[in-house]
This record gives C-alpha cells, sequence and structure tokens, in this order.
C-alpha cells in the first residue's frame, strides 16, 4: 500500500502553487513583445520629442502672454495714479489767448455782410506761395478761408483753425496780427517746434504784444524742453512787461521741470503777488511747497484756494496731505472727505494709495473712508 500510494504521488501531474500554498490551474506563458526595429524606435522617440517640446512651448507662450497681462496692467495703473496725481489735469502753461477782434465783421452801410459771402463755396489755393492776384474772387476767398477759421477757433476746432489761417495767409500775406493766433493753434495741437517758428516769425515783424508773443514762444520751447532758450524768452517778456502775469506764472512752472522747487515756489509767489493763481497753477505751488516739506505755507495756500476753487478735488487731497504732515489730523480727515466726495472712488483710492497720507492711515476715521469706498454699490 505504502509503494503503491508513493507510485501514485509521482504520477499525479505537478501543479503550481501561489504564495499562499493554494492550488492554481497552470497559466500559459504570455509571449515576449516583438523586437521593435531601429526605424520603430526611432519613430516614436522623435513623437515623444515633439509632444514634449509641444508642451514646453506653449508652457513658455502662456508665461510670455502673463508677463506681457502683468506688465500692461501695471503700466495702466500708474498712468491712472500719475493722472490722479498729477499737477493739472491740463498743460498748466499759461498761453495768452486774449480773443482778438474777429478780421471779418458786418459793416452796418452794408459793404460786407458775412451772408453774401455764406453763399460762395470755399476754395484753398493752390500750395505754391502767393501772392495771388487781388481780383474780386481771390479777396473773397480770403474772407471765407478767415471766416471758416475764426469759427473753428472758436470751436475749439484747432486742426482746421489752422488750415484755413494758413489758406488765408497764402491768398493775402500782408495780414497783421494773425501769426500770434496761428501759433495758438500749434501749440493746442502740442507741434511745438511749429508754434516757435510761428511767434519767432511774429516776433521779427509785430511790435505791439511782444510780452505775450515772447511768453507764448517760451511756452513752445517747454514743450519742446529747450529749457535754457525758454528761459531767455521768459526774461524777455518780463522786461518788456512786468506785470505781466502769465510769463511769471510760466517761470515758477519752468523751474517745477527742472527740478529746482525752491526757485519755483519763489516765483509762484512773485506771480500770486502780481495776479490770483488758477486753481493748475496753485496745485503745482502746493506740490512744490510739499516737496521742500513746508506742510504748514502748502496748508494755507491750499486752504485759500480752495475757497476759491471748492471743487477743485487735487487742492483738496493736496490740503489733506499737508494738514497731515503739519501734523492736523482732524483737518487732514475733514478735508479728505471733501475731496473724495468730488471724484469716483477708484480715483479716490489713487489717491489715497499716496505715502503723503501714512500718517493718517491709524485713525478710525480714515479707514471708515476707505471702508465706504471700497464697499459695493447697490
Amino acid at each position: 500500500m505504502r509503494k503503491g500510494s508513493e507510485a501514485g504521488r509521482q504520477t499525479m501531474p505537478t501543479r503550481s502553487r501561489d504564495i499562499y500554498g493554494t492550488r492554481e490551474r497552470t497559466r500559459p506563458e504570455e509571449p515576449p513583445p516583438p523586437a521593435m526595429d531601429e526605424a520603430t524606435w526611432l519613430r516614436k522617440t522623435s513623437r515623444n520629442r515633439w509632444s514634449v517640446a509641444i508642451a514646453v512651448a506653449a508652457f513658455i507662450l502662456f508665461a510670455v502672454i502673463f508677463a506681457v497681462i502683468l506688465l500692461v496692467q501695471r503700466q495702466m495703473l500708474q498712468a491712472a495714479r500719475r493722472a490722479a496725481e498729477s499737477p493739472a489735469t491740463h498743460d498748466p502753461l499759461p498761453v495768452e489767448v486774449t480773443p482778438r477782434p474777429p478780421l471779418l465783421t458786418i459793416d452796418p452801410e452794408g459793404q460786407l455782410v458775412l451772408d453774401e459771402l455764406a453763399d460762395l463755396a470755399a476754395a484753398l489755393p493752390p500750395d505754391e506761395d502767393g501772392p495771388y492776384p487781388l481780383t474780386p474772387h481771390w479777396i473773397q476767398q480770403a474772407a471765407i478761408q478767415l471766416r471758416l477759421a475764426d469759427a473753428a477757433y472758436g470751436n475749439g476746432e484747432w486742426r482746421a483753425a489752422l488750415t484755413h489761417y494758413r489758406a488765408a495767409v497764402r491768398i493775402l500775406p500782408g495780414i497783421e496780427g494773425l501769426a500770434a493766433t496761428m501759433g495758438i493753434c500749434a501749440l493746442r495741437l502740442r507741434d511745438f517746434e511749429e508754434a516757435e517758428r510761428i511767434f519767432t516769425q511774429a516776433l521779427e515783424t509785430e511790435e505791439e504784444r511782444r510780452a505775450a508773443l515772447l511768453n507764448n514762444l517760451a511756452v513752445a520751447r517747454m514743450g519742446r524742453e529747450h529749457y535754457a532758450e525758454a528761459r531767455e524768452a521768459i526774461a524777455e517778456a518780463i522786461a518788456e512787461d512786468p506785470e505781466y502775469a502769465p510769463a511769471r506764472q510760466n517761470l515758477g512752472v519752468l523751474h517745477f521741470r527742472t527740478g529746482d522747487m525752491e526757485a519755483a515756489a519763489e516765483a509762484f509767489a512773485e506771480a500770486a503777488e502780481v495776479a490770483p493763481l488758477g486753481a493748475e497753477h496753485i496745485h503745482v505751488y502746493a506740490v512744490t511747497l510739499l516737496r521742500l516739506e513746508r506742510w504748514a505755507e502748502a496748508a494755507e495756500v491750499l486752504r485759500q484756494s480752495g475757497e476759491r476753487y471748492p471743487d477743485a478735488a487735487p487742492i483738496h487731497f493736496r490740503r489733506a496731505e499737508a494738514l497731515a504732515r503739519k501734523p492736523d489730523p482732524a483737518g487732514a480727515i475733514e478735508a479728505l472727505r471733501r475731496a473724495v466726495s468730488l471724484v469716483d472712488p477708484p480715483r479716490a483710492m489713487l489717491w489715497l494709495s499716496r505715502s503723503g497720507y501714512d500718517p493718517l492711515r491709524e485713525q478710525p476715521e480714515f479707514q471708515q473712508i476707505v471702508s465706504e469706498l471700497t464697499q459695493p454699490r447697490r
């Protein structure tokens, strides 16, 4: 029996066991993967490399776009902050814009009636130089061009006005008193080089209102950042008329732009003695005093100006800054509340981001103003 049992055990098929000792059927072995030839391997490797390259390129492109967006947003924020903090909403340089009498008026005897000219079609003269023959046609055309120029000038259409004035001058080069008006048009168009040429030429031929012409020449030169030449023109204007306020105001602006704050403060103080400063020049004067850390003077100048210009938000913002540094936190908060009531919340927040208001940031009233500005509107 034992031998038979041993024989039986020897003839039983061998079965594989798993690691737990349980029996299971023998599974056929999987055939090895076919050998990859070199061409197939290269093709798959190349495909993988292209996928990686595309992914890397997409990541780099995304990073570049994101960086550009951040840069643009930063520039827009800086531009908005500069606009909010700008010493003037417009160019503060005073330009002599005293309107001259219209070159065309209605004659009471009916010898020249503008309505009759209105029926005539305007025709620009050729580009070549005149003078043109003094025929009725060209005399009428000169009158039409002057009428169109004066209308455009009155509407602030500087380019159209300059075009029509130039046409009139080509027809009748001897028209007096027109150069100054053309120069003002060029200044408004910020064509400072052309304005400088016009005012320089006008000073060679015109004897009246030289202080105004010199002042406007200085404005054109300052627009070109030719500050030394601009200062010479301002000095000549003041010598021509020591009481001519625009030239003295421009002297203060010139010193401000060149960074000489002490000279700017002195020039603005002298200009204020000659004639009251406008809101824009008061703002520049105040900024000058603030940069010199003359807090009390700045606060007083701005207090007086705030009474004259109650709706000029920059004056109240600057006064709050001066009072915060004085220090007069209560007065600063009062001025600040007035200022933020005159502008929209985003512009107000740009102002409040200035370091000049740091002494107020721990004040509950300041924090309340910020909270009110940041609350969503309903």
